[in-house]
């Protein structure tokens, strides 16, 4: 599948929410944009399925996979899990 540059960005998008969202260290900014992401992913006033939509995600499996706890972002060695790893994916979430 060939992805647009908007696409792209969509997705880079979603992915900074995922990693926010995940992030398990005591920053308390960073706390704090866990928990705005938590909001934005589980609202449903239709800015997170936007997002999704315009990467290419389907907002209802993305959003189950994110409750589910199927999504976990892995630092790669050196770097600190709550910045955005090299090797994060959402793959297999495609519509």
């Amino acid at each position: 599948m060939i992805m647009t540059q908007q696409q792209e960005l969509w997705r880079a998008v979603l992915i900074r929410a995922m990693v926010d969202a995940l992030y398990v260290g005591k920053s308390p900014m960073s706390l704090q944009e866990k928990e705005e992401a938590h909001a934005w992913i589980m609202a449903g006033d239709g800015d997170f399925e936007y997002v999704c939509f315009m990467a290419g995600y389907d907002p209802e499996y993305v959003r189950s996979r994110y409750t589910g706890g199927r999504m976990r972002p892995r630092a790669p060695r050196g770097r600190q899990a709550h910045s955005l790893p090299a090797n994060f994916s959402l793959t297999g979430v495609c519509v």
